[in-house]
């Protein structure tokens, strides 16, 4: 029946949190979801402080009604404060701007708003079933329940003896927690850091790029024999290609760029993963000689709307020819450095381009202006709509442009008739120079300067990594006048871990006024915070020894963490200091309420660790980008659950002790002007 009454919290939360994420005219997005599934090990955490305060009360002998009222009424505070500090969490991520900012708004309300209702659920619905329920029976030896108690008793036992030696050996408790904070650093400085982590969705997207100025029929070669490759692959499941892009100047705009998307089977119908079916075909497709092939995974350009998943680019006001070679000795570094593929550059030089300059003094004389040789190249050798034509629905434009065997070679300019405002037509080899030379295909800017954009894709580095190896390089080729700046992913990443931080510290500092406002007292809230510092060790170590990295979901856990690992120390401290208040001296108090709440903290840990324990498991497709926010979750939780039932408990009484003396002090020091007044002749 217990199990029956806290696990009721569960769908009573969810679906209220389903009606918030309506109300705030949210979508079931995977943030939402990964929301609700997290929330799955918290909803329940009031639901059992309330209802193991309410038990033990019922073992002295109190009826359940009774039991229900003074058990709940004696917890409230101390669940009210947790779940306030769990929500106080999300509260500054709401505020974040940009990509980071819709990934964590979403959740952050998501998260806050089911503790918000499970403490409701806890404080109304839990005691009233718990009123109602029958006294056990008595239980048989050997059962279940009877080992459960036998081992709890015996860890309560252990518990209270090394307790006991802990407050009794303060400078060695002190040194543990130093130690912890130190190991936690240390696993930080490890960890690299991303932006999202790889995750293999099933989906991969290939281009390809011939030399400039390749006709349609050439990259169509290319692009066919790329495509036999991938329908050999036995994972393929479907496929599209295409060549060129749709321009303003009219249909296959870059004849020379192809592409290629592709999904595969299911990744249990699978042995090789889409990160291996991309490096085979980069080993074979990307040797072909005449073009150039990149293959990625198409997670990383959803996300930022990147080409790869490293992009940055070179500015600067400086001639093409120069920042082209700034360029090309930046890719080089790159490679040196190694983890980076498919390197490529926005910047093209090389590409045919026939210069029509007109001779305006003789046109002038001639009586042809500048707008009527533009006109007439534009219109038969570019193309232009000039009319549009329906038939049966359908809508047809009109282009004019002349035949190609009539527009071939530069020469077919020199060919074509203009109007003179005289009368007569003039041939336009008489109007203008042709000059056939090599040109950029496109000139990009950015804040008003000439720029050229670097992507690449990353193999076995991360994105942080591949940050730092650009920078020292930019840093050591650039001259004065050109800058490099991040772009995409990692623009998107370097700006959110800022807001990240800035998000962190308001959070803590939140969480303080919050605890300092239920407590009414400064120093108290630097008790609970302690527990903040002592997950760390087990976030970071989670993530050092699992293989992860610092990216976006792994802050989201660590974030959710800070508001979760306070609830064990605010059961400690609020039990505490309610014993305090009836006479207890602090020593025998924090001795007497850390055990009594040994059992709650270690059940509450236990649910929110097997509630993440799916997600940590990597238990299903893209499960790889859940896996480090439930990782640093889970091993968070079991590392502050353990310190803090040891850790803390000494620091509430340094703590104390140290503002005994600061008020003995201030006291003596009012005391001072008053002697030495009575004392003077």
């Amino acid at each position: 029946r217990p199990t029956l009454i806290v696990a009721a919290a569960i769908p009573i939360s969810l679906i209220a949190t389903f009606g918030l994420v309506w109300l705030c005219d949210f979508t079931l997005n995977t943030m939402t979801l990964l929301g609700m599934t997290l929330a799955v090990g918290v909803v329940i955490d009031d639901a059992i402080v309330v209802l193991e305060n309410i038990e033990r009360h019922r073992e002295r002998g109190k009826e359940p009604r009774q039991a229900a009222s003074d058990g709940t009424r004696e917890i409230a505070f101390a669940a009210t404060a947790a779940t306030f500090s769990v929500a106080a969490v999300f509260l500054p991520v709401v505020f974040i701007q940009g990509l980071v900012g819709n990934f964590l708004g979403e959740f952050g309300v998501t998260v806050a708003g089911s503790v918000i209702i499970s403490l409701f659920v806890a404080l109304t619905l839990t005691p009233m079933l718990a009123a109602r329920m029958p006294t056990p029976k008595e239980r048989s030896h050997g059962s279940i329940y009877h080992r459960l108690e036998i081992f709890l008793a015996n860890t309560e036992h252990l518990y209270r003896t090394t307790l006991t030696w802990t407050l009794s050996h303060r400078p060695a408790t002190v040194g543990l927690a130093l130690a912890s904070f130190a190991l936690a650093v240390f696993f930080g400085s490890q960890l690299h850091g991303e932006f999202f982590p790889p995750s293999d969705e099933g989906l991969f997207v290939a281009k390809i790029e011939a030399a400039p100025g390749t006709s349609l029929d050439a990259t169509r070669e290319y692009l066919e024999a790329d495509e036999r490759w991938m329908l050999d692959q036995p994972e393929l499941v479907g496929m599209f290609s295409g060549i060129g892009e749709q321009g303003d100047s009219g249909p296959n705009n870059s004849a020379n760029e192809g592409m290629i998307f592709g999904s595969l089977v299911n990744q249990s119908e699978r042995d090789r993963s889409v990160f291996e079916i991309i490096r085979s075909a980069r080993e074979t497709l990307g040797n072909i000689p005449g073009r150039k092939f990149r293959i990625m995974n198409p997670g990383e350009m959803l996300a930022t709307g990147s080409q790869g998943g490293f992009e940055g680019e070179i500015r600067g006001n400086l001639p093409l020819e120069e920042l082209d070679s700034l360029s090309d000795q930046l890719i080089a570094r790159m490679e040196e450095s190694g983890g980076f593929t498919d390197i490529d550059k926005t910047l093209k030089l090389g590409l045919p381009e026939v210069q029509v300059s007109p001779d305006r003094q003789k046109a002038a004389s001639l009586g042809v202006d500048a707008e009527s040789i533009a006109s007439a190249v534009q219109m038969m050798i570019g193309g232009m709509d000039v009319g549009v034509f329906k038939e049966a629905g359908h809508r047809y434009d009109i282009r004019m442009r002349l035949e190609e065997e009539f527009r071939d070679n530069p020469d077919a300019i020199g060919e074509l008739y203009v109007r003179s405002s005289k009368g007569p037509v003039i041939e336009l080899r008489n109007l203008v120079d042709l000059e056939t030379r090599a040109a950029a295909s496109a000139i990009t800017r950015s804040n008003r300067q000439r720029s050229v954009g670097i992507h690449a894709n990353l193999v076995d580095i991360t994105l942080g990594q591949a940050i730092a190896v650009t920078q020292q390089a930019a840093s050591e080729i650039l001259p004065e006048g050109a800058t490099f700046r991040m772009d995409g992913q990692a623009k998107a990443m370097m700006e959110g871990m800022d807001d990240f931080r800035v998000a962190m510290l308001l959070s803590i500092l939140l969480i303080y006024m919050v605890l300092a406002a239920q407590f009414e007292s400064l120093i108290h809230p630097l008790t609970v915070m302690l527990s903040l510092p002592l997950s760390m060790v087990g976030a970071l170590g989670g993530l050092y020894f699992t293989g992860n990295s610092i990216n976006l979901f792994s802050l989201i856990g660590i974030l959710l963490l800070f508001g979760l690992v306070t609830k064990n120390s605010i059961l400690l401290v609020d039990y505490a200091n309610q014993l305090r208040a009836r006479g207890m001296d602090k020593i025998e108090a924090i001795a007497t309420a850390a055990p009594v709440r040994m059992r709650p903290v270690l059940m509450t840990a236990l649910s929110m660790i097997f509630g993440v324990l799916p997600a940590a498991l990597g238990i299903g497709p893209g499960s790889e980008s859940r896996a480090p926010m439930a990782i640093a979750t889970a091993a968070g939780m079991f590392s502050s659950t353990l310190l803090t039932l040891l850790v803390v408990p000494v620091f509430y009484l340094i703590f104390d002790d140290a503002m005994e003396a600061t008020k003995r002090g201030l006291r003596r020091l009012a005391r001072l002007p008053a002697e030495a007044t009575t004392t003077s002749p």
